[in-house]
């Protein structure tokens, strides 16, 4: 399995690495059960947007493909900002 670096938020970090301790289960376990959890609750979301975006694109739809891949850019950036001033 690849590993990558990632940034998490100590208060994060700290409720996995107890709720693993609490179960008998590694932080890595723990953090990608939640993932997995994620992506099943969201999974109807997930897919309007992949269905939005392809639809855009078989339309030709440039203009609303980018509008589309940008609608939460500045909600991003801002988080991104916050993340590496922490």
């Amino acid at each position: 399995m690849p590993t990558t670096v990632t940034r998490i938020p100590d208060e994060v970090l700290h409720g996995a690495k107890a709720i693993a301790s609490l179960q008998g289960k590694t932080t890595n376990e723990v953090l990608v059960e939640a993932w997995q959890e994620y992506l099943e609750s969201h999974r109807d979301e997930i897919a309007a947007n992949v269905e939005r975006a392809a639809g855009l694109l078989r339309s030709g739809d440039m203009d609303g493909l980018i509008a589309h891949a940008n609608r939460d850019a500045e909600h991003r950036a801002r988080r991104a900002a916050e993340a590496t001033q922490a």
